[in-house]
């Protein structure tokens, strides 16, 4: 209240200038006319008193006139001219002064009260203000974050001088990326942070932050829709093919080799028309997980659709190595499922591709892997082959 009774008062000191200064201001001509008439009557009063004086030189006489004159003249420059300017210029530095003020203010007012984060630290990131939102998103109190630094909520603790961001900002003036940001409950919470870099009062940074959890939840789930398969949780086609083209360029740079085999579960049909398709799809989620077990960490494993998988070595030493994982899966897989209560057994078909000798694209392999598996269903499953490009029928056993 105080606040806004100056501020009024101010304003009316504004609104009601000194009628010097509106004269001045406001009737320049009148002004300009003052002045001339004023020159004139000092002009002719000096010219009244020079005769009473003593006899003197031209020179002297100028100089004296010019004296008088001045002297004259002065008292109406100042209260007409110069006074006038003067208050005029301090009354424009009060209005600046107040309006400065009010719009700290507002700006104080507007981050206090914005939804997203904000913070204000010097250059080496010890934080010098927060606001509400960024409280609420750290779990620190403003008291507590005020002793603490940018470092301290670091993902990586890394210290503020060596983090590229605050780097960046610094050299240019802005930066815009996205982060993670340590809470006091030691959960991370990702963000989009905007930093701009100031040189006043020796360097600060200021930041809004945007929680950016929600999103980056709705961008994995749409990831994991897109290049994992929805039942077994496995990679899909897609997924499998960018692995694939991967590992071939890595082979081909190292001169490795890698194996591709194409796997179909045999009488899996025989089951999904016993237990309808809710039980098929128990049995091949279950499958799955067996499968699982079988593989590497560098290893993957993937659902190309219905009962079919493939799996893809990344790198093997010898071709024994493709043949000992194809005989544990077979091996996993000849125990029976217990599902809905029912006991039910199925084998696979394996037929296996590698690279180099058996292709040197994703499709090649593909394909010639599938051949080689449908021989091995044609005579009965439960089996694994090897593709061989020879003309003996295209595949040897194993």
């Amino acid at each position: 209240m105080d606040k806004q009774v100056l501020y009024y008062k101010e304003s009316s000191k504004l609104h009601n200038p000194p009628l010097s200064q509106s004269f001045a201001l406001k009737s320049p001509t009148l002004i300009l006319l003052t002045v001339a008439l004023s020159v004139f009557l000092s002009e002719t009063l000096v010219m009244m008193l020079l005769p009473m004086l003593p006899p003197h030189s031209i020179l002297d006489d100028a100089i004296l006139d010019a004296t008088l004159l001045v002297i004259l003249i002065s008292p109406t420059l100042y209260f007409l001219l110069f006074k006038p300017l003067v208050n005029h210029i301090k009354e424009r530095e009060v209005i600046e002064a107040i309006l400065r003020k009010n719009e700290e203010e507002q700006f104080k007012l507007m981050i206090r009260s914005s939804l997203d984060s904000f913070w204000v630290s010097d250059k080496f990131g010890n934080f010098l203000d927060v606001n509400y939102s960024f409280c609420k998103l750290t779990g620190y109190s403003r008291e507590e974050l005020l002793e603490m630094n940018l470092s301290d909520l670091d993902a990586v603790e890394m210290k503020t001088e060596d983090n590229p961001h605050i780097k960046a900002a610094i050299e240019h003036g802005s930066e815009r990326y996205e982060t993670l940001v340590r809470c006091k409950d030691s959960v991370f919470v990702n963000v989009e942070a905007s930093v701009n870099y100031g040189d006043l009062y020796g360097g600060r940074l200021y930041c809004f932050l945007r929680d950016i959890t929600r999103r980056k939840q709705t961008e994995e789930k749409i990831h994991r829709l897109a290049h994992y398969d929805a039942l077994t949780d496995l990679p899909n086609r897609r997924l499998l093919t960018d692995r694939l083209q991967r590992a071939i360029a890595h082979a081909k740079r190292n001169k490795l080799n890698l194996a591709l085999m194409f796997i179909d579960l045999d009488k899996f049909k025989a089951v999904n028309d016993a237990l309808g398709h809710d039980g098929g799809d128990i049995l091949l989620a279950a499958a799955a997980k067996r499968l699982q077990l079988c593989m590497r960490d560098s290893d993957t494993l993937s659902r190309m659709g219905g009962d079919e998988f493939i799996v893809l070595l990344p790198s093997i030493a010898a071709l024994e190595d493709a043949v000992f994982v194809a005989q544990k899966i077979l091996n996993t897989l000849r125990e029976p499922f217990n599902i809905s209560g029912q006991s039910h057994s199925v084998s696979a078909s394996i037929g296996i591709a590698v690279f180099p000798e058996n292709g040197t694209n994703e499709k090649m392999l593909i394909s010639r892997a599938d051949t080689a598996m449908y021989l091995v269903k044609h005579e009965g499953g439960n089996g694994v082959k090897l593709y061989h490009p020879n003309m003996d029928g295209g595949v040897i056993a194993l």
